[in-house]
């Protein structure tokens, strides 16, 4: 399966080509090569002016990273429109800064991308919209150094701002049609759901990933646990990726991954420890037992 961004070839395998849906590419999982040494690629802005080889490892990594910059438009040969990120699977880092030891939340964000965090969402209730767009722009910098999925909650223009991978929005807040109207197919929306009817109404309306929870009680969040049954139901019927959320420790971490949702979320567990790194690493041998 051969695609192109603005004229550099882009192979993806047929292995991961499985994952593909309604031709839509997952950024994560294109490999960057070519079908033979002689041929080579063209690109016609930022610092690729001119012919280049594409199996050349900086320039495969300077490329990747103006795709993540959204200098540089994916498309699919014979289509003309743009690809959509897609969220990657896996542990799902979000911030909490009440709720991190004294620690402010780019101490955090970093010590949880040294541990080897590749999706991390920026959430704070509390401060002032400037604040937060200084937060998320150092974020939107570290993240794209550890090739680090980035998403920043509620603040959709902070999101358009600093070139989000994604936005995650709640369920009171802008209409999911609405936020699309806004994003366009720039960034991936994320919607909170807490019900079988809103998880069904979210892929109707267009949400890229649904959050499924609060699975547990939690100190996050002022809401009734949906407990498994809503989760069990989302794996089951929903076909987009499910981020399961909501007072998940190491301690209850089997009983989530049993289920197999594609994302599972840990806001104080990580936030909250002492070793950031040593939690993550546990959080993940624990989900690659079922993965």
């Amino acid at each position: 399966m051969r695609l192109f961004i603005n004229r550099i070839n882009i192979t993806v395998s047929t292995r991961e080509s499985r994952g593909l849906r309604n031709n839509l590419i997952p950024l994560r999982i294109i490999k960057m090569s070519v079908a033979s040494n002689t041929e080579c690629g063209y690109a016609e802005m930022g610092k690729f002016e001119g012919r280049f080889k594409i199996n050349d490892t900086s320039t495969v990594k300077k490329v990747k990273e103006m795709i993540y910059q959204k200098k540089l438009s994916i498309y699919n040969e014979g289509l003309d429109y743009i690809m959509k990120k897609q969220i990657p699977k896996g542990l799902y880092a979000i911030t909490a800064e009440s709720f991190s030891n004294g620690r402010d939340n780019i101490t955090v964000a970093k010590q949880m991308l040294d541990a080897g965090i590749k999706i991390l969402q920026y959430r704070d209730k509390c401060k002032t919209k400037i604040k937060k767009l200084k937060q998320c722009e150092i974020l939107r910098k570290l993240t794209l150094e550890y090739e680090c999925f980035f998403i920043i909650n509620d603040d959709i223009d902070i999101a358009l701002a600093v070139q989000s991978d994604g936005v995650h929005i709640g369920q009171t807040d802008l209409p999911i049609i609405k936020a699309r109207e806004i994003c366009k197919n720039d960034i991936v929306i994320g919607l909170s759901t807490h019900t079988p009817e809103q998880a069904l109404l979210a892929v109707k309306h267009g949400a890229d990933y649904i959050g499924v929870g609060p699975i547990y009680k939690t100190s996050t969040k002022d809401m009734n646990p949906v407990g498994y049954e809503y989760l069990d139901f989302c794996v089951k019927n929903i076909e987009i990726p499910k981020a399961a959320i909501g007072g998940i420790k190491l301690i209850n971490l089997h009983k989530i991954c049993k289920y197999k949702p594609d994302n599972i979320c840990m806001i104080t567990e990580i936030t909250t420890s002492n070793n950031i790194k040593l939690t993550i690493k546990k959080a993940q041998e624990i989900i690659n037992d079922y993965y």
